[in-house]
């Protein structure tokens, strides 16, 4: 099953009510911080509806693996096989919680900084915010 992570980029004070909405439903309440989501419709309608606060892409096993054992690690939460509870977690077949985990990361902003054109214009444009594609990976190598 295919994993897509969205992060919250902007503030949602200045957002009308249906960003906001959307932006906690997606458990996303400070900046910086991070979930993974399943890819289906309802999920993809919400990240559409936020899309000028946060952005969002397809992650890969590798950038997975490094966060959970990263987020592991600081919880001291001991992890065996990482690279197999990942492609697991993957397939659908388990859970952050049965290893103890949220599904909520708090990450650094990014070293390097955001892209050339800040944080408000979209990424299709040079900007930060919105639909990324595989380059969710690189951001989030970069905030971990």
């Amino acid at each position: 099953m295919e994993k897509i992570g969205a992060i919250r980029i902007r503030s949602i004070v200045r957002a009308n009510a249906g960003v906001k909405a959307a932006v906690y439903a997606l458990n996303l309440r400070k900046q910086n911080s991070c979930v993974i989501l399943d890819k289906n419709p309802s999920v993809s309608g919400l990240l559409r509806k936020a899309e000028s606060v946060i952005t969002y892409g397809e992650l890969s096993k590798e950038v997975v693996s490094k966060l959970i054992s990263k987020s592991a690690k600081r919880r001291g939460i001991k992890v065996e096989n990482v690279d197999a509870f990942t492609d697991s977690f993957f397939d659908g077949k388990a859970k952050l919680s049965d290893i103890g985990l949220k599904n909520l990361f708090r990450l650094h902003p990014p070293r390097g900084g955001f892209e050339r054109k800040g944080k408000k214009k979209p990424f299709s444009v040079g900007g930060s915010v919105g639909y990324r594609r595989s380059a969710i990976n690189d951001l989030l190598s970069r905030m971990m």
